[in-house]
């Protein structure tokens, strides 16, 4: 082949990869489009739901960023409002903690949420100048590993815990990691899981909390549980899974 042809197709293989990164700029801006408008949606929706709302009273709550969003919120409150728990826990002091802690002043019953940052949580019971009740137990942050991989934890977490049941857990917190994020549901449901049971997990669209959804799965099908699961999508993605008998809260 003559220097001119190697030339020549030099510069079409330059063309075809110029148009495939083109391609891939418009797959991912049209990505974030819909979940922008899906978001969007989901807020108008939540906000609907919730205006005359017998137990959440003080609506001021700001999505976004860190926080879960819209979508992970509407899923939160309409779980809360079917389902009525009665003992809830919750990873991560923030915005989903205005819905949990509400709810669990209103109908007298447990929540509690562990955090590791003492100056949020100071910082957050400030925000909401003890409108209502929050229960927050704060323990250390630590690096573990999880089927070799490092990832994070709380320290003494499962001593805390002991021998009580939860029928709600929330998990949206510690700080994600690569691999197996926020792996420490997996061990809580194969202790402290209640028979009815619904479990949401944020940040689903992220490797990290996709394998640990699916560990959390294998480990309820080991406990032989009857389960359903689903993932939502809004700005983010929110995975839910709970006891056979709670289905219906999938479809809500």
């Amino acid at each position: 082949m003559s220097i001119m042809s190697l030339k020549s197709l030099w510069w079409r293989l330059l063309g075809v990869n110029h148009l495939s990164r083109q391609f891939d700029r418009i797959e991912r801006t049209l990505a974030e489009s819909v979940r922008y408008q899906s978001e969007l949606l989901m807020a108008d929706k939540f906000h609907d739901t919730v205006i005359n709302s017998e137990w959440l009273k003080i609506q001021a709550i700001s999505p976004g960023g860190w926080a879960v969003d819209y979508g992970f919120l509407y899923s939160l409150y309409r779980i809360l409002d079917v389902m009525h728990p009665t003992n809830i826990l919750e990873f991560g002091l923030g915005q989903s903690s205005k819905l949990i802690h509400q709810y669990a002043s209103f109908y007298k019953c447990n929540a509690i949420t562990i955090e590791h940052d003492q100056r949020w949580i100071e910082h957050f019971k400030n925000e909401i100048r003890d409108n209502y009740e929050v229960n927050v137990k704060r323990l250390n942050l630590i690096q573990t590993t999880y089927r070799d991989y490092p990832t994070n934890t709380y320290e003494d977490l499962q001593t805390f815990l002991s021998d009580n049941m939860y029928d709600l857990i929330v998990v949206d917190a510690p700080f994600g990691t690569e691999h197996f994020s926020r792996s420490q549901i997996v061990e809580i449901a194969r202790n402290n899981l209640s028979d009815r049971f619904c479990i949401l997990i944020d940040d689903y669209n992220r490797l990290g909390e996709q394998e640990t959804g699916l560990e959390l799965l294998h480990c309820l099908d080991k406990k032989q549980c009857e389960y359903e699961s689903t993932i939502k999508t809004s700005s983010k993605d929110h995975f839910i899974v709970c006891s056979k008998d709670l289905h219906f809260l999938l479809s809500i």
